[in-house]
């Protein structure tokens, strides 16, 4: 019986799911870095820009990006853009806050930004994916979210803490062993 509902779960639901819980996960940050950056940028040439957004973006830094989940599927519903609007919500406010005090620490905040958005795409998925018939919706969230956190460890591994490293060498603040 588990078998086949595992079979059942990898034809017809898994693969539609992780497709939208990929894209949407990797569009919500990309928008999120565009939109924190350019923000970030506003910030650090406008000083009254600062002024309005640095209080509001220090408050949302510290909301966990999860919460954003059930008000924005309240709000706008349960779908794909719906996931991106959360990553969005949750990334954006570090990486605005990094651009604004260093190169380095504009590194820190695209890391800490990507992590903020990937934990917010797992509760999404979970919230998602949730259907009446549990028994046949487990191994299909079970088998996304663990996809979800596999892209999400390799892109901080392969891409994001090789560039803080990177930047880290730069600036003589890396130590050779």
């Amino acid at each position: 019986m588990r078998a086949s509902v595992m079979a059942a779960a990898w034809q017809e639901a898994l693969p539609e799911l992780i497709r939208t819980s990929v894209s949407c996960g990797l569009l919500g940050f990309l928008l999120a870095l565009a939109a924190g950056t350019l923000l970030g940028l506003a910030m650090s040439r406008v000083p009254s820009a600062r002024a309005v957004a640095g209080p509001v973006l220090s408050a949302l830094r510290w909301l966990p990006s999860v919460v954003w989940v059930p008000a924005v599927i309240l709000w706008l519903g349960l779908n794909a853009p719906v996931m991106c609007a959360v990553l969005l919500l949750g990334a954006a406010p570090p990486i605005a806050q990094g651009f604004g005090s260093s190169p380095a620490g504009y590194l820190v905040g695209v890391k800490q930004g990507w992590a903020f958005a990937w934990r917010a795409l797992l509760a999404a998925v979970l919230i998602a994916s949730a259907t009446p018939d549990a028994t046949t919706a487990v191994p299909a969230v079970v088998l996304t979210v663990l996809l979800v956190l596999t892209v999400g460890i390799a892109v901080d591994l392969l891409i994001l803490t090789p560039l803080e490293r990177r930047a880290q060498r730069d600036r003589g603040l890396l130590v050779k062993s």
